[in-house]
């Protein structure tokens, strides 16, 4: 579950919920009713129960992010 999203300068960091030594990735899209969502960054391996990543805000009006567990 996302727990927060922060903007600062430009760069848009999401936390969400973690389990320790999972693996996760964040995805986006601009657009809803797309099947395909964009990989934003590496994978992400968690040491605890938060996680966080962070995207540059470009030219896009809009995103929709989501975290994936990965096996």
């Amino acid at each position: 579950m996302i727990q927060m999203v922060t903007q600062t300068d430009g760069t848009l960091t999401l936390t969400w919920s973690a389990m320790p030594w999972q693996t996760y990735q964040v995805q986006y899209t601009t657009d809803l009713s797309q099947t395909n969502w964009n990989i934003l960054g590496n994978a992400i391996t968690t040491t605890n129960a938060l996680a966080t990543a962070s995207d540059s805000i470009g030219p896009d009006t809009r995103r929709f992010y989501r975290v994936v567990v990965l096996p």
